[in-house]
């Protein structure tokens, strides 16, 4: 059988047409196949943004709640005070808390005290907000310290009709220049503190035994100008015991 030469030129180009057309749906299957991997990258990408957005939060959210623990761990009292006398009642009791370094203390006090009727008609209650700073302890033997100082500031008010913080109106134009109601009052002392081993601790960490002697702003006052005076006159003496819960 006779070939025309259109077939022989047909047969040879043949081969290169079918190549080219398999060269052409290989790169088209191709390019799908490189889509998907880029997908799956971005994909990938986004899940460990996700992650790490997860992350943040959950550490936003940690830090959130340790802020609020430590607010309200804050607020539960850490220590107890009994007191007898200290121009705060015959009796006061009271909670407070203390903070600070380690061998400089500060402490807060709310205490309610019990003055007796003596020669009045009724009994009173007081109230007193004190403020209190122990530069240093000296450990002793043991678990005794020794707190040679102890200072601070309180006020103090009596509950009561016959007290005023604004001078009535029956009296004359600054007739009295204090308020009756509400004492500033100074303080210094000393304290001798127990620290009970923690093998043995149930409720409380350490026990303090103390004095103070105090004076307020109106015996000060009152101290300056009149000389006869003694320093017995100005000055309150306490005795109390404090707890420590921790």
């Amino acid at each position: 059988m006779k070939l025309s030469r259109y077939s022989i030129l047909i047969l040879l180009l043949l081969p290169l047409t079918t190549a080219a057309i398999a060269q052409e749906r290989g790169e088209s299957l191709a390019l799908p196949s490189h889509g998907m991997g880029t997908a799956a990258a971005w994909a990938a990408d986004d899940l460990n943004h996700d992650s790490d957005s997860v992350l943040l939060l959950n550490e936003i959210y940690r830090k959130r709640i340790e802020r609020y623990n430590r607010f309200w761990h804050g607020l539960i009292p850490s220590q107890v005070k009994l007191q007898y006398a200290g121009s705060i009642g015959l009796l006061s009791a009271g909670m407070g808390w203390h903070y600070g370094k380690q061998r400089r203390i500060w402490e807060t006090d709310l205490m309610f005290g019990f003055l007796p009727a003596y020669d009045t008609r009724t009994s009173k209650l007081t109230m007193t907000i004190k403020q209190g700073y122990i530069p240093f302890r000296i450990t002793l033997h043991g678990n005794w310290q020794f707190e040679p100082l102890s200072c601070g500031l309180f006020f103090n008010t009596v509950f009561g009709e016959e007290f005023w913080s604004r001078q009535p109106s029956k009296y004359p134009k600054r007739y009295y220049g204090f308020s009756t109601s509400v004492r500033s009052n100074v303080f210094v002392g000393e304290r001798f503190r127990y620290q009970i081993p923690m093998q043995k601790r149930r409720r409380i960490s350490s026990i303090s035994l103390y004095y103070e002697l105090s004076t307020n702003d109106l015996y000060l006052v009152s101290a300056i100008p009149n000389s006869y005076l003694k320093l017995g006159d100005i000055l309150s003496l306490c005795f109390g015991i404090k707890y420590d819960f921790f």
